[in-house]
C-alpha cells in the first residue's frame, strides 16, 4: 500500500485535487476488498500489481494533460483523468490500459516519424516536387495507406512488394508536392528501370514533361516503359548526350510528326496541329526488325507505311541504322495486313 499511497499523493500534487484523490482512494479500497480479489493472505498479489500500474498510467496521464508535446498524447490523457472521476476502479484499470497503449503507439510513430527524417533520402525535383527513398517496410506501408493502394497489405496482396524492397531487388520512391503524396515509383536495381509508377489507388500519375525527365536523371533510371513517363515523351533518349539533336519533321494531313532517331530506337511525337495534343511511340531496333515499346500509340505496321511513303524518313532510317526501304515482298506483305495510317484524335 505504500507504493499506492505515494502515487495517489503525487496525483493530489500534480493538480488532481484533494476531494478527487481521497474519492479515488476510496474506489480503490473498495475493489482491493472484493471477494475474487483476495485470498487467504490478503489482496492477490497479481492485484496489488494491476492497482499499482493502474495508478502510475493516472499519475503520467496527469502530467501528460497539461506538460505534454503532443497535442494528441494531451487529449488521450485528458480524457483518462476525466473518466476517472466517473467509473469504478475496475474499468479504471482497463481505460488506463488502453491509454498506456494508445500513448505508446502514438510516441513510437512520432519518434520513427522523426529518425526517418534526420535519416531520410529527399532529393528536390524542381520548385514543388521532392523524391524521397523508401527504406522500411514500415515506411512502404504508411505510404500504401496514404495513396490507397495493395502496399498498405504488406503480409496480403502487397507482400511481394515488401519482400522485394528487404531484399533489395527493387528500389521504391515516393514523389510528393508540397509534402502531399503523389506517387510511388518501383525501381528494378538490376537494370536501372522504371517497373512501376502508380498515384492513388493504383491510377497513372499526370506527370509533366519536364516532371518525368527531370526525375529520370535525378534517379539515373529509364521510364521507357513505364505509362506516366512513355505518355508524356520522357524517354531515355532525351538524356543522352544527342538529346539536343533535332528531330526530322514530317506533315501528314492536320498531323505534325517529329522523329528522333538513333542507333538502336526511334522515338516519334505525334501533335494534332488543330487540338495541340501530343502522342507519343517509341520503337527499338532488334535483329534489323523494328519492336515497340508498351503504351506506344503506334505499332510496327504503321511505323512501315511512314517508311514506305516518306524518303526522307527512310534516308534518316538507312543514314543512323543502316535501314534500307523495305523489299516489294515485305511491301506487298504490308498492304494486304492494311496497316492503318498512324491514328489522329
Amino acid at each position: 500500500m505504500r507504493d499506492q499511497n505515494l502515487l495517489l499523493d503525487d496525483l493530489e500534487e500534480h493538480g488532481m485535487g484533494r476531494q478527487a484523490t481521497r474519492k479515488l482512494r476510496r474506489k480503490m479500497e473498495e475493489f482491493l476488498q472484493e471477494p475474487k480479489n483476495r485470498d487467504g493472505r490478503g489482496v492477490k498479489t497479481q492485484v496489488k500489481q494491476t492497482s499499482t500500474t493502474t495508478l502510475k498510467h493516472l499519475v503520467r496521464a496527469q502530467k501528460s494533460s497539461e506538460s505534454d508535446a503532443d497535442p494528441q498524447v494531451r487529449n488521450l490523457a485528458r480524457r483518462l483523468v476525466t473518466s476517472s472521476f466517473h467509473v469504478d476502479f475496475e474499468s479504471l484499470i482497463e481505460l488506463a490500459r488502453t491509454f498506456c497503449g494508445q500513448a505508446n503507439k502514438h510516441t513510437q510513430t512520432i519518434r520513427e516519424s522523426q529518425r526517418r527524417i534526420q535519416m531520410r533520402e529527399v532529393i528536390p525535383v524542381g520548385e514543388r516536387h521532392t523524391l524521397e527513398k523508401i527504406t522500411t517496410s514500415k515506411f512502404l506501408q504508411s505510404v500504401g495507406s496514404q495513396l490507397h493502394n495493395c502496399l498498405r497489405h504488406p503480409r496480403g496482396f502487397g507482400s511481394s512488394f515488401h519482400r522485394d524492397l528487404r531484399s533489395g531487388t527493387s528500389e521504391f520512391w515516393l514523389l510528393s508536392k508540397h509534402e502531399a503524396p503523389l506517387c510511388v515509383i518501383e525501381i528494378d536495381s538490376s537494370n536501372r528501370t522504371i517497373a512501376q509508377c502508380e498515384g492513388r489507388d493504383g491510377s497513372t500519375p499526370e506527370l509533366s514533361r519536364s516532371l518525368a525527365l527531370n526525375i529520370c536523371e535525378k534517379l539515373g533510371v529509364s521510364g521507357d516503359e513505364t505509362e506516366a513517363f512513355t505518355q508524356v515523351g520522357a524517354f531515355q533518349i532525351f538524356l543522352k548526350a544527342n538529346r539536343n539533336h533535332k528531330p526530322l519533321q514530317l506533315k501528314v494531313e492536320n498531323r505534325l510528326l517529329q522523329i528522333w532517331v538513333s542507333e538502336s530506337e526511334l522515338v516519334i511525337k505525334d501533335r494534332d496541329t488543330n487540338s495541340e495534343k501530343e502522342r507519343w511511340s517509341r520503337f527499338e531496333k532488334i535483329n534489323d526488325e523494328f519492336s515497340y515499346s508498351w503504351h506506344s500509340e503506334m505499332d510496327v505496321g504503321q511505323l512501315l507505311m511512314l517508311v514506305i511513303e516518306f524518303d526522307e524518313l527512310r534516308d534518316e532510317l538507312k543514314r543512323v541504322q543502316g535501314v534500307d526501304k523495305p523489299s516489294r515482298a515485305r511491301q506487298r506483305e504490308i498492304a494486304a495486313r492494311r496497316y492503318r495510317r498512324p491514328r489522329g484524335f
